[in-house]
């Protein structure tokens, strides 16, 4: 029954794009809605894989494909986070507002450097000295402290050996080593370097 309502729906579409063409009327075209994507290496590798121009000589050829070889490189050592889902209200006063209409039309390069040493309370200092994230991601604070919390023991602490030595992933802390010796070391560390107090 189901290929027959779709034989007819076929028959019909089809017969009214004829009668629109025969009528001389305008038939519209759909655009696709723009895809906005969190790392701007994906973009300007969707830039470059949807470019079909023909009219390029074997140089130019071979320059976009090196290119877009460089890209990928620089993607695979990229990690994306899931953004938390924003209610529709929050969405569209931000929307709304003058200063989100500009930074959607213009996107400038964030430098990956100077973050500031003492951080806020619902910032995950892990995250912070992650350079495979975006300045954004790296930055990003939790609704609440025990949001925060919660990420640090399950996404980053887990991985850490419980009587081994610490590194602060902070940028200005990195090249100190591991000269956390404990866990209470590196949590006493956090807390009284970068104001960001963690779960005893």
């Amino acid at each position: 029954m189901t290929k027959v309502y779709q034989e007819e729906y076929r028959r019909r579409m089809h017969n009214e794009e004829l009668e629109r063409q025969l009528n001389g009327m305008v038939i519209e075209e759909k655009t696709e809605p723009a895809v906005e994507h969190q790392l701007p290496e994906r973009s300007s590798l969707q830039n470059i894989l949807c470019d079909f121009r023909t009219d390029m000589s074997l140089k130019d050829i071979t320059a976009r494909k090196i290119r877009a070889i460089d890209i990928m490189v620089r993607l695979a050592a990229c990690r994306e986070v899931r953004q938390p889902r924003a209610t529709p209200s929050q969405e569209a006063s931000r929307e709304s507002s003058p200063e989100m209409a500009e930074s959607k039309l213009v996107l400038k390069p964030e430098p990956f450097e100077n973050f500031p040493l003492l951080l806020g309370k619902t910032q995950c200092i892990f995250c912070v000295g992650d350079v495979r994230l975006t300045r954004a991601a790296r930055m990003r604070k939790f609704k609440r402290v025990s949001h925060m919390m919660d990420h640090v023991e399950n996404v980053h602490l887990r991985h850490e050996k419980g009587n081994a030595r610490f590194v602060c992933r902070h940028p200005e802390c990195q090249h100190l080593g591991d000269f956390l010796t404990s866990l209470d070391h590196f949590k006493n560390h956090v807390q009284t370097v970068h104001g960001v107090k963690l779960r005893e």
